[in-house]
């Protein structure tokens, strides 16, 4: 099944289901939401009907602009041996936060980063949970 999500014309999002957690330094809180601006990292994990969508959603997030003047916004990088898409090409005077999104299977995995102390363990644990098929 698909919905129409946007006034644009012929915009159409897949069903799914999504997971998503809030990790904060040892002894903070978790922000409340709405979300306050203090420091944490995000990671949202949807299910999707296929594998296509998945791939596609990698390349073309919802949740943010990509410019296409601007091939750094939503970069192929390597991370652990496997390939994400992520903004840190384009990161010099840049306020927004890192992320990282990859498709996995029918899956795809954005980890954004609201804090300047970006842990990439995490993209370590969720890369070995949901291997990137980037191909």
């Amino acid at each position: 099944m698909v919905e129409s999500v946007s006034h644009e014309k012929a915009y159409e999002r897949p069903d799914g289901l999504s997971f998503g957690t809030l990790y904060t330094k040892e002894g903070e809180p978790v922000p409340e939401w709405p979300l306050a601006p203090k420091q944490y990292t995000s990671v949202l994990v949807q299910q999707l009907p296929n594998n296509a969508w998945a791939q596609y959603l990698a390349e073309y997030p919802q949740r943010m602009y990509i410019s296409p003047d601007d091939p750094k916004e939503n970069a192929l990088v390597i991370q652990f041996g496997q390939r994400v898409r992520s903004n840190q090409l384009n990161r010099v005077g840049q306020t927004g936060p890192l992320y990282y999104v990859w498709p996995s299977g029918n899956c795809i995995v954005t980890i954004d980063y609201y804090t300047p102390a970006e842990n990439l363990e995490l993209v370590r644990a969720y890369l070995e949970k949901h291997p990137s098929s980037i191909p």
